[in-house]
Parts: C-alpha cells; sequence; structure tokens
C-alpha cells in the first residue's frame, strides 16, 4: 500500500515532487507461481510531496495510452490509509 516508502523517499528527495500509484487489483494465489486476477480494478495517482507546478495530466496521458484505468486524485495519502485498512 505504500506507507512508510514515502516519508523515506521525502527525506532522500526533499527538493522533489513525489508521486504514489496505488492499484485495487484483485489477485490470488492458487499455488506456486500461479496467480489468478479476481477482478479489475482501477490505478490512482497523485502526489504526496510537490515543491514545483508538474503537468500531472502528461503522467495521465502516459498511463491511459498504456490501456490502463488510471484516474488523478489529489487524496492520494487519505487512498493509502484506505487500502491499509483493507488489506
Amino acid at each position: 500500500n505504500g506507507m512508510g516508502i514515502s516519508e523515506e523517499v521525502k527525506k532522500i528527495l526533499p527538493h522533489h515532487n513525489i508521486a504514489m500509484l496505488i492499484t485495487n487489483y484483485g489477485a490470488h494465489r492458487q499455488k506456486a507461481f500461479e496467480i489468478t486476477l479476481a477482478g479489475q480494478g482501477v490505478f490512482q495517482l497523485g502526489y504526496v510531496q510537490v515543491v514545483k507546478n508538474t503537468a500531472q495530466q502528461e503522467w495521465l496521458g502516459v498511463f491511459q495510452k498504456a490501456n490502463l484505468n488510471i484516474v488523478y486524485t489529489n487524496e492520494i495519502e487519505k487512498i493509502m490509509w484506505q487500502k491499509l485498512i483493507v488489506n
């Protein structure tokens, strides 16, 4: 879910924008080396640290061209906490 990682990256890169990408695609392991996709989900992209303005729409376009179901959010940290609770 990314919890803890973003805080460490912020310490290492205090003068850079930092974005997180969270997914809620479901999968489960049948046996060793066999995974079953349990359902389609969405990728949520958002910044946890912004030090200069960037074009997040460019990021979004790159992922969407790859046919990923992705949306931009201003609440990525809230979504990370929700995923932590669910997992």
